[in-house]
């Protein structure tokens, strides 16, 4: 008869991730000029699979939860104050909850594995928008 033991496991609630072939025109934030302090956490590609990579090496001692993204989400405004301007049209119509920020602490992550972005925000966002990976 097989012994059963406890399956200890990761689970990682990835942000909204952004990067060459994936939400590539950053629309998440450009068609949101209207809704200034709504808050929804990103992750560029290759940040979020250092993260996925970091919790699939690391020993897993329990079971953890931890969530992916920057460190500090920012409102739609703070990005749009240095982000390069777009001729994107504002999505009037979209049905999502503006009444309820998507914003994740990442300091779990951060203190127990480690993490760290591997790409700047701001290197991330320019190479997302020219189509250029690293």
């Amino acid at each position: 008869m097989l012994e059963s033991k406890a399956l200890l496991s990761i689970v990682l609630r990835l942000p909204k991730v952004y990067g060459p072939g994936s939400n590539e025109d950053l629309g998440t934030v450009y068609r949101y000029p209207h809704h200034p302090n709504w808050r929804w956490t990103h992750g560029y590609v290759e940040n979020v699979a250092a993260a996925v990579e970091l919790a699939a090496t690391c020993r897993v001692t329990e079971n953890r939860v931890y969530n992916v993204g920057e460190e500090y989400t920012p409102t739609v405004a703070e990005r749009l104050a240095w982000m390069p301007q777009s001729v994107m049209e504002p999505d009037l119509e979209s049905n999502l909850n503006f009444a309820q920020n998507i914003a994740y602490n990442t300091g779990r992550i951060r203190r127990e594995l480690g993490y760290r972005e591997i790409v700047p925000e701001g290197e991330a966002v320019l190479k997302t928008l020219r189509g250029k990976s690293r």
